[in-house]
């Protein structure tokens, strides 16, 4: 006899002790959602098993020759007598019956019709007098295509077709046997939408108008579909039969009838019930409830697990002392802490008991310092796979210390989220209809920074009066902290940050805030002001110091106070940010006092602001119309003001003689963008200006002497309408960067005063209107291109140029000199930027048949030849002279070549003159092939090899260029083609392989052909003389600025 205990053996629900069962809430609640789920589960199971499903199908009519179609009619003719009333039956087969009787019925009766016709006008047509018939009854047809036809017919009398009405109604008309009562009710359950009417034609007059003439026939076209239910036992329930009816009218040679021409479809609807499984069911409902059960244990072990983990390691640092983590951590280790024992042996210790655990997260949360998880006795997470470690701090910095995996930042809320946050804080006073249009704005203020939403929330909360509303968004607008808890919970934050950097950064800080509110920040134009105020060591040379200025940038952006501006290169202040550097800036007694009054509609210059320690004014972006002649009673009190920032200000139209007077420490001077036609005599008092920025003010003409400014490093004259150079110019020993790009008007620049600005280090006259020549070809007294070869610390360079210089060492030297440079040779040298314009030649309208470029190429990144002639004689002198490839070339623009370009032949040079170029661009240039232009230049086009370096390629009204030599291995590499799309549907191919690679990167221009020159102009009211990007980057209002390449 078998025993008890072997029969336990075979027990697969082994038993675990009650006392070794652990009861938690997140099971608890784990289990009350697992057992409604299986509930609602077995529900819809159930529901689904008891509801009745069916499939349909389409197959062939399966209906036997023999087979007829009854068809019932019942039809009202209210012109037609029954006395002559003919009902007639034919088919595609050769039946036809006249003359039906049985089993019609016609019965006399008078009849008056309502036009349902598009008639504007419904009208009742009064029923002739001879009376009307009802034609009611059925007929039996084959199911073959044939026709029913009511006509007037009588052997003893003859009819004038003229006069004759078929108008007539259809009370009813259907195909095959009425269904009964008891399978109607079946049908529903099976298919709702059977036992329907779908009789198109009951109810509907036709009526013959008046205006459609005589002899008019109606005529109906039916197609019917047959749909048959099969029953589960496959026992057929029903047949249906459905039609669809077009109708029309015709003109009849002979009596005019009612036509009705039936046509059954060939196919028909089978529906089909299922059977219904009980046994799927019940697999079904046992699923269900092992399916649940399963994965809220899976779910309930994962979220165990994770608490457990959570509660095992969690650290919140703020000041970071070794010690006190180290002694956290070990004792939510159960690591026990040894009276005197080293940091190090604790650190070993804590390292021993994490290597015993399969898997722990750390968690630390506001970390300021970086610190050393070696210290801390903690595994690096390649060395620990199962290691998580969580860090959040202000400074990407701290993160990068331990060489975290992942970055990402926190960013604001958007404006919904930021509103919803406001309303719970605010509470109910927000649903006011007075209240809430100011409560969004002062939800709107706060920038989507949390801290801001709740503590201004908070002390809003209850308020109902609308002024009191207005008052705080007035005080968040002037980033005064008009409740105590803001400077507390928001300001006292950031001044943590703030202390925690470098005194120039500080300042490179506090100063992005004199910008206006939400205002994107050029980072090359923030720089220089930075070089301007000092902030960054002067004695460096100018490209060192842009890229330390753009280090300072980012090292604020990694401490989250600058954040990415709308544009490239461009940097803003979250609103609340910028109120407390105003705040700090409004409440310092150091050198960091400003005012800042910039982007707030100003029309009043604010002279009663003026104190003796101010030291930077804003005012931007205004309606200034005037400004104060003296500040009264502090003339000599703002001799610590260092930037004057008056740019924007368009209605400005003049300075007053005094009013520079009273600041004669001023190192900054921005005018841009006002109407001032000239400047006061005492801008040579300012002995320590560094930099004077008078960009677009249009109507400026002349510029005072600019003696007695020796210390300034940075003159813009962009865009202003002077004639020559200010006097003077030859004495600004500083200066650094000279930008007199569009200048428009200018004609004169003397000779001898160039060579003088020896720590000269940009020079920018991007569309200018002085054009350099070399020594005997410009006029008497005026600066020549060897007076710029002379600058040796002159690094970029943008100028017009008259003709191609000629070959000397000393332009050879100058050039490589250079770090980025655009020369526009020519009369008309202008041209869209490309993604390689750090070294770029123009050359336009120029006969170039005896030109001598190839020094130039050797240093030269982008080519441009636009609308030149004599280039067949100038590749072959290029081809012929060239000793060395133009490794540097990465771009060639021909544009507006109308010749032909004669055969290689012996001249193809036997060195590759191209080997890394990566742009092509055709404009306008009449090629058979591009074998014909760049065969001059060398193997980069032979049949052997082919574009190696290519990229990208851009084709434009090259009507007669038919082939692209591109190699199927070299199309990889190319990024896209560009061109009409007719030119490209018309290209022969060496193979399909290429076409099939680069199809997917061609991009069609039709309609969006680039230009040459560019004649655009609108006030752009930063420098651009260090950007460069392509076009497609470019704001719209910076098309005609050409800008040189970042430095």
């Amino acid at each position: 006899m078998v025993s008890t205990s072997k029969i336990k053996s075979v027990d697969f629900y082994r038993k675990i002790p009650r006392d070794l069962t652990e009861a938690t809430l997140s099971g608890a609640g784990l289990s009350i959602v697992a057992a409604l789920s299986m509930l609602f589960l077995f529900g819809m199971e159930l529901n689904n098993y008891l509801a009745v499903s069916t499939t349909t199908s389409i197959i062939v009519d399966r209906s036997s020759d023999g087979d007829f179609l009854r068809m019932d009619f019942n039809i009202s003719f209210p012109s037609l007598s029954c006395e002559f009333a003919s009902v007639d039956v034919s088919d595609v087969l050769g039946t036809m019956v006249i003359g039906l009787v049985e089993p019609i019925h016609l019965e006399p009766h008078k009849l008056a019709l309502e036009d349902k016709s598009d008639n504007a006008s419904k009208t009742l047509k009064k029923a002739p007098s001879t009376g009307g018939c009802r034609i009611e009854g059925y007929i039996r047809v084959k199911k073959v295509p044939g026709n029913l036809m009511v006509s007037a017919r009588s052997g003893s009398h003859s009819f004038d077709s003229t006069q004759m009405n078929m108008s007539h109604v259809v009370n009813h008309l259907s195909f095959g046997r009425k269904i009964l009562p008891q399978t109607f009710t079946d049908l529903k359950r099976l298919s709702p939408y059977l036992g329907q009417s779908h009789d198109r034609l009951n109810g509907r007059p036709f009526i013959n108008q008046r205006d459609l003439g005589p002899n008019v026939t109606i005529e109906h076209y039916l197609q019917i579909v047959k749909t048959e239910v099969l029953k589960s036992n496959g026992h057929a329930m029903v047949e249906e039969y459905e039609y669809t009816a077009h109708s029309s009218v015709a003109h009849s040679y002979y009596l005019p009838v009612a036509k009705f021409h039936f046509e059954l479809s060939p196919m028909q609807v089978l529906i089909t019930e299922n059977s219904r499984s009980f046994s799927h069911f019940i697999t079904n409902v046992c699923a269900i409830i092992g399916g649940v059960f399963t994965v809220a244990g899976i779910l309930d072990s994962i979220l165990h697990q994770t608490m457990t983990l959570m509660k095992k390691i969690e650290l919140v640092s703020k000041e970071f002392e070794l010690g006190r983590v180290q002694r956290q951590i070990a004792e939510r280790l159960d690591v026990e802490i040894r009276l005197g024992e080293s940091e190090e042996r604790l650190a070993s210790r804590i390292y021993g008991r994490l290597e015993q655990v399969s898997s722990f997260l750390l968690i630390l949360d506001d970390v300021w310092k970086p610190i050393d998880l070696d210290q801390l006795g903690i595994p690096h997470t390649n060395e620990h796979k199962s290691t998580k470690i969580v860090l959040t701090s202000r400074f990407l910095e701290v993160c990068q210390s331990i060489k975290t995996d992942i970055d990402f930042r926190v960013n604001y809320l958007c404006e919904e989220e930021a509103w919803e946050l406001f309303c719970k804080n605010a509470g109910e006073v927000t649903r006011l209809d007075r209240v809430r249009p100011i409560a969004k704005k002062v939800s709107r203020e706060c920038g989507g920074l949390p801290l801001a939403i709740i503590t201004v929330g908070m002390a809003m909360r209850g308020k109902k009066k609308v002024e009191l509303w207005k008052h705080a968004l007035k005080e968040l607008k002037s980033a005064v902290p008009y409740v105590k808890s803001i400077e507390e919970k928001i300001y006292q934050p950031l001044k943590l940050s703030y202390d925690r950097l470098q005194p120039k950064m500080k300042s490179c800080f506090l100063f992005c805030a004199l910008f206006p509110e939400d205002y994107s920040i050029e980072v090359s134009e923030l720089v220089r002001y930075w070089i301007a105020e000092g902030f960054i060591d002067e004695t460096q040379n100018y490209s060192y110091l842009m890229n330390q200025g753009i280090t300072l940038v980012e090292n604020l952006k990694d401490s989250c106070l600058l954040e990415e501006g709308a544009h490239v290169d461009t940097v803003k202040m979250h609103d609340v940010v910028r109120d407390f550097a105003i705040w700090v800036m409004s409440s310092s007694q150091d050198d960091s006092h400003s005012l800042v009054m910039s982007g707030i509609g100003l029309c009043e210059f604010p002279h009663e602001k003026f104190v003796p320690s101010i030291r930077r004014v804003s005012l931007m972006n205004n309606k200034l119309t005037r400004l104060s002649n003296q500040l009264p009673n502090q003339v000599v009190k703002c001799v610590e003001l260092s930037a004057l920032l008056l740019q924007g200000n368009f209605h400005l139209k003049e300075l007053p003689e005094g009013f520079l007077i009273s600041f004669p420490a001023l190192r900054i001077l921005n005018l841009s963008g006002t109407c001032i036609r000239s400047l006061p005599n005492s801008l040579n008092k300012l002995h320590e200006l560094r930099s004077l920025i008078l960009r677009d003010c249009y109507y400026l003409e002349e510029v005072p002497s600019l003696l007695g400014l020796a210390k300034i490093q940075i003159l813009d004259l962009c865009a202003t309408r002077i004639r020559e150079t200010p006097r003077g110019l030859e004495t600004l020993n500083s200066l650094r960067l000279l930008d007199l790009s569009r200048t428009h008007h200018l004609e004169s620049i003397p000779a001898g005063i160039i060579p003088k600005l020896s720590n000269l280090e940009v020079l920018d006259m991007t569309l200018s209107h002085f054009h350099w020549g070399v020594q005997g070809q410009t006029q008497e007294g005026q600066a020549t291109l060897e007076e710029i070869a002379r600058l040796q610390r002159l690094s970029v360079l943008s100028i017009r140029v008259v003709c191609v210089p000629p070959l000397s060492p000393d332009y050879n030297s100058w050039i490589e000199r250079l770090k980025k440079f655009q020369l526009f040779i020519g009369p008309t040298a202008n041209s869209l930027p490309s993604r390689h314009d750090k070294r770029r030649v123009t050359i336009s309208s120029l006969n170039v048949s005896e030109a001598f470029i190839g020094w130039l190429l050797e240093n030269t990144t982008s080519l441009v030849m636009n609308h030149c002639w004599g280039l067949n004689e100038m590749l072959e002198n290029l081809v012929i002279d060239s000793t060395s490839s133009f490794n540097m070339l990465r771009s060639l623009t021909v544009e507006g070549f109308g010749g032909s370009i004669r055969p290689a032949g012996g001249c193809v040079a036997q060195l590759d003159l191209l080997p890394n170029l990566e742009e092509l661009h055709l404009r306008r240039v009449n090629l058979g092939t591009i074998r014909e232009l760049v065969g001059h230049l060398g193997r980069l086009c032979s049949e052997e090899e082919s574009w190696g370096c290519l990229e990208h390629v851009e084709v434009i009204s090259c009507n007669l260029l038919r082939n692209l030599p591109i190699s199927a291995n070299d199309a990889h590499g190319v990024k896209e083609v560009r061109g009409e799309t007719h030119w490209w549907n018309n290209l022969t191919w060496d193979d399909n392989t290429t076409r099939e690679t680069l199809q997917p990167r061609f991009i069609a221009s039709d309609g969006n052909i680039p230009t040459g020159s560019l004649g655009m102009s609108c006030y752009q009211s930063s420098n651009t003389i260090e950007e460069a990007s392509p076009i497609s980057t470019l704001p719209e209002c910076q098309a005609e600025e050409l800008p040189v390449a970042t430095m």
